[in-house]
């Protein structure tokens, strides 16, 4: 079952938590630490060099609700996952890939709203800067109506 973490990376792992720069790297990154799963190890963040904002199964969870709200479909999962195995995204220029290529584009795009709103995928900073711009602060004591 998915469940979201509840814990902070910071408490796991020395530093401040560094959401990836892409969904295929959360993605790459949830498969390897999978392989590691199905091999016997257990997942500790302290052993990562860079700490990340959840856990492998978050990204999971998130092509899983995809999946079950029918925005990811099986053959999305199956292109996810058979070049997550592989290690490397499909090549639109090998005409074999040329749809896995396109189905894998679909998958990340559907992803990354929802991986960007849970702070696993970064927002680009002009997008963060024009975020900050358009909130206008709260009053305060001093700015108070009576």
């Amino acid at each position: 079952m998915c469940q979201p973490s509840i814990k902070t990376r910071s408490q796991d792992n020395a530093g401040t938590p560094v959401p990836f720069s892409s969904v295929e790297e959360a993605w790459f990154w949830f498969i390897r630490c999978q392989k590691l799963r199905n091999d016997g190890a257990q997942y500790q963040p302290s052993l990562h060099a860079v700490p990340r904002p959840c856990d492998p199964a978050d990204v999971y969870c998130t092509a899983k609700r995809l999946h079950l709200k029918r925005q990811l479909s099986d053959e999305h999962l199956r292109v996810l996952s058979t070049f997550g195995l592989l290690e490397y995204p499909p090549d639109s220029r090998d005409g074999a890939q040329q749809r896995a290529a396109q189905v894998w584009g679909e998958a990340l795009d559907q992803m990354l709203g929802p991986l960007r709103i849970k702070g696993i995928v970064a927002m680009p900073e002009s997008m963060e800067s024009s975020i900050e711009s358009s909130i206008e602060p709260l009053p305060g004591p001093d700015h108070a109506t009576r």
